[in-house]
């Protein structure tokens, strides 16, 4: 009779084990300045590639600026920037606002460069973590000198090829934070910090691969998992705790556009 009891107690411990959920995945959105729709599109689907994300929307700033009730239906966003954004400065409020309701962002190469770079609070208020730089660096390079090589930056990165172009932060300095990685002519890769408790990460290269350009990163190394893992990153903080800032709890539904899918953000504030 003990040995059916255990038997049975071990069946129902296995049962509840094997109906746990995995981690929940989190909704994403790529906020991007880009004229070419076939770039933002590139950065889905490699996101698409990983199992840590639900929900991936497309949200232009080219002529428009999310609300930050529209950015708090995600958990994280990446922001890249080929064009400047209609108003820089208010995306950049927009987006201090977000990380202080605790979203989680992530800034790519050229959204921390003059003159397609964020302005506002996120960029006077210390919300930068590479910091801000004007023009860039490019040309041939690779994934450099690894300092972190245990943190959560690094997971699943061994090699990284920036292609012809290989645009870059036109700086060696970073502005706080815990550089990651380097590229292999020292200028910073992957940085990862804090704001006021809320985890951040930059990533210094252009997110748009080989797949659109052939001089872009190289579809074959790391750049997918590097974004990925910023993602997951900053995005840990659970919706349920994010307020908005002016106390508005019910976040804007976002008009779908049915020719390119993209979401159109209403106009901030």
């Amino acid at each position: 009779m003990k040995k059916v009891f255990l038997v049975l107690t071990l069946l129902l411990a296995y049962s509840l084990f094997a109906i746990q959920p995995a981690q929940a995945q989190i909704n994403i959105a790529v906020v991007h300045a880009e004229q070419d729709l076939t770039w933002p599109a590139d950065v889905k689907s490699k996101l698409q590639d990983f199992a840590d994300f639900g929900v991936i929307d497309l949200i232009s700033v080219v002529s428009s600026t999310p609300t930050l009730d529209q950015l708090l239906q995600y958990s994280a966003v990446l922001l890249t920037t080929d064009h400047p954004p209609a108003d820089p400065a208010l995306l950049g409020d927009v987006l201090a606002d977000y990380v202080d309701s605790g979203g989680g962002v992530v800034l790519m190469h050229a959204s921390m460069s003059d003159p397609w770079a964020l302005l506002g609070r996120f960029r006077t208020g210390g919300y930068g973590l590479i910091g801000f730089y004007n023009g860039q660096r490019t040309g041939p390079a690779t994934l450099g000198t690894i300092l972190e090589p245990d943190h959560p930056l690094m997971e699943g990165v061994s090699t990284f090829i920036g292609g012809g172009y290989g645009g870059r932060p036109n700086t060696s300095n970073i502005a706080q934070g815990t550089l990651v990685a380097s590229w292999s002519d020292g200028t910073p890769l992957l940085v990862a910090g804090d704001v006021g408790g809320v985890p951040r990460a930059d990533v210094g290269f252009f997110p748009t691969s080989s797949d659109v350009r052939p001089d872009f990163w190289d579809r074959n190394t790391d750049g997918a998992q590097m974004m990925r893992n910023a993602l997951v990153f900053v995005g840990v903080a659970p919706l349920s705790k994010r307020l908005p800032v002016n106390g508005n709890t019910t976040p804007s539904e976002p008009m779908v556009s049915s020719s390119n899918k993209e979401i159109l953000p209403a106009t901030a504030y």
